[in-house]
């Protein structure tokens, strides 16, 4: 434990990658209804949260926790405390457009292609990969397609994986997975007690490229994967489960499978720089304020 570590000193924002997506989409006035922010400084650190009483906080206009319930599921050796928790979240930590960012996501399951978890100090001692380069890996152990993802649960906090894409003249606005590549910044490591928290250790480190984003639509319309790209962004998920329904009945076909959207997403990246460095603006602007 590090007693005398400040989290808030490296850090210039604080926020989950849903309210980065809903700040991209309404600079992209492509959002249907009003949105509300609550906002804290904490020295210079800014905090961006959620307004937890919203009353659209809980609704779903799809069909996917119920299909997350019936897709993924445990294996018989989890532990029992593990398959009682109800959500499972990341926090990773990148720069963005110039800001140290500390950003927090639910992860909805993973898919390793395989039935061997690697050990945590293979883990440790393995220099960090891409999420492509990890992803083509999984591919030479399986090679064929995988109907589903085998497994939802996983510990509560996965260790960040680099993705530094080529410095380009565009593609340099954000590191994906970058796990504090500022001299100031040394994430602390987990505690394992405080005197008002219990923490229990179970489960195993997950490699971020496993980790999988489940998303579902209706196979009339329009917008399957572009509403995905900007939460995979802030997220820093590569893996995409995309099913559609007809009436919200699901068949199984040769769609459903994992996927690595990892060029998609640098593709989309590329296109959208000019809304991206406007977000990094705004969040500059709303804390120096």
């Amino acid at each position: 434990m590090q007693p005398d570590f400040d989290i808030l000193d490296s850090v210039d924002v604080v926020s989950n990658a849903g309210n980065l997506r809903k700040l991209f989409d309404l600079l992209s006035n492509d959002i249907r209804m009003a949105v509300r922010f609550d906002i804290e400084m904490k020295g210079s650190t800014l905090l961006l949260s959620r307004w937890n009483q919203d009353p659209q906080l809980h609704r779903s206009f799809g069909c996917g926790p119920g299909f997350e319930r019936e897709t993924c599921q445990y294996t018989p050796d989890d532990d029992p405390i593990l398959q009682r928790s109800i959500s499972h979240h990341r926090v990773v930590s990148y720069r963005f457009g110039g800001l140290q960012c500390v950003v927090q996501s639910e992860v909805d399951g993973y898919c390793c292609g395989c039935d061997v978890h690697p050990d945590e100090s293979d883990l440790r001692a393995s220099s960090p990969a891409s999420p492509a380069t990890a992803a083509a890996a999984h591919k030479k152990r399986r090679s064929d397609p995988l109907p589903s993802p085998s497994i939802r649960k996983l510990t509560g906090l996965t260790r960040p994986r680099s993705h530094r894409p080529s410095r380009s003249a565009d593609y340099t606005l954000l590191d994906r997975d970058d796990p504090g590549d500022s001299p100031a910044f040394t994430p602390p490591q987990p505690p394992t007690t405080t005197p008002t928290l219990r923490i229990h250790h179970t489960g195993k480190r997950i490699p971020a490229s496993c980790l999988v984003e489940i998303k579902t639509h209706n196979s009339r319309s329009k917008a399957k994967f572009s509403t995905h790209q900007a939460q995979m962004y802030f997220s820093r998920r590569s893996q995409l489960f995309s099913a559609s329904h007809e009436n919200r009945v699901f068949r199984p076909g040769p769609g459903l499978l994992v996927r690595d959207v990892t060029q998609e997403l640098a593709v989309w990246e590329r296109v959208q720089q000019g809304r991206l460095q406007q977000l990094a603006a705004l969040l500059r602007l709303v804390r120096e304020k």
